[in-house]
């Protein structure tokens, strides 16, 4: 990129075959003020989710198509607890105009040393340091 900028991201390796590898980038739009975050795993699946924060709470929202159909929609939301080392949060979708239907819960938890990999769980590296997540069904 050259700016000398970090470009905030996450790779995610779970020791679950039934979970896949997955890596994502932000960026931002100083036009828009809107944050979007390109997501994409060892499926070969390849989505564009809109990003934000407020008030403590982190959400990623797919609503419309992008290099994959829309087969149904997905929302991320993760609350900040007080702590400011965990992000407590859950996956939902729906079809069409339904109600949102849970997926999974998905909990991130800073660690002190940042890490490349983190046994038994995926691990991302904001620029505020390295964080874990632990999903639970």
């Amino acid at each position: 990129m050259g700016t000398g900028r970090t470009v905030p991201g996450s790779h995610e390796e779970i020791p679950d075959p039934d979970v896949p590898d997955s890596s994502a980038i932000i960026g931002f739009d100083p036009d828009s003020q809107a944050y979007t975050q390109h997501y994409f795993d060892s499926r070969g699946v390849a989505r564009v989710y809109a990003m934000t924060f407020s008030e403590g709470v982190w959400t990623l929202l797919r609503e419309t198509p992008d290099f994959t159909p829309l087969d149904f929609s997905q929302r991320f939301t993760g609350t900040f607890r007080d702590d400011a080392k965990t992000i407590a949060g859950r996956w939902e979708s729906r079809t069409d105009a339904s109600s949102w239907e849970h997926d999974f819960d998905l909990t991130y938890t800073k660690v002190s040393q940042p890490a490349t990999r983190v046994p038994s769980a995926g691990s991302f590296l904001w620029p505020a340091g390295a964080w874990c997540r632990r999903l639970r069904g």
